[in-house]
């Protein structure tokens, strides 16, 4: 079969790229949505109907996007966090000793965790079994973090504070892992929200004790 020729292409070209655009803001209008929803009634009282008509598009135009309302939280909170773990980690104050640096970042994200517990609920008890869509892109998320945070522990190496024995990845995922674990703990109603950070800080520090020289 004959390729098209160089004037079909260049006309096809403006057309996909007003079709990626086109799905581009549709995606947008739908996170905008969900988001203002989950916000305003809480994720289990938000029906995919009512994302679909705030968001402007046809009842089965979201299922083309999102593999289901759980994978849809999921998306608005990486987009949300992805600026809050920024925000954190800008935050973090170079001189302080390793252990209240990485107490202030996992601190910085929890409290913006309980601005809102019951969507923040929601969201731990969902982004473990995320369809598969979804998965990649909550993969990245916390790969992405785990790695700022190896980065923080191998600045802590260049400094002595830490011993260079062990490496910063390898703890970096022990203490996400904490992290992860509290809250899990915090919004299963197993560690009041009063008692969060004194537990948080008593795991990093027993984690990194440890590999002080």
């Amino acid at each position: 079969m004959s390729q098209p020729a160089a004037s079909e292409r260049a006309e096809q070209r403006p057309k996909a790229q007003r079709r990626e655009r086109a799905k581009a803001d549709k995606m947008a209008r739908i996170l905008d949505a969900a988001r203002t929803l989950f916000n305003e009634r809480g994720f289990e009282a938000t029906t995919t109907a009512a994302i679909t008509e705030t968001a402007g598009i046809g009842a089965g135009t979201l299922f083309l996007y999102v593999a289901s309302k759980h994978d849809l939280l999921v998306q608005v909170f990486r987009e949300e966090l992805t600026v809050i773990w920024d925000a954190a980690f800008d935050a973090v104050d170079p001189d302080e000793p390793i252990v209240e640096r990485i107490v202030h970042l996992f601190g910085h994200v929890i409290a913006a965790h309980e601005r809102d517990p019951a969507l923040s609920r929601a969201f731990v008890k969902e982004v473990m079994f995320v369809g598969e869509l979804e998965r990649a892109g909550v993969t990245e998320f916390m790969n992405r973090w785990s790695g700022r945070l190896a980065g923080l522990l191998r600045d802590a190496q260049t400094r002595g504070e830490l011993t260079s024995s062990v490496k910063a990845s390898t703890v970096a995922m022990n203490l996400y892992a904490l992290f992860f674990y509290l809250l899990q703990c915090r919004y299963g109603g197993y560690v009041a929200p009063q008692d969060l950070m004194g537990r948080l800080r008593e795991g990093v520090t027993l984690q990194l004790e440890r590999l002080t020289p």
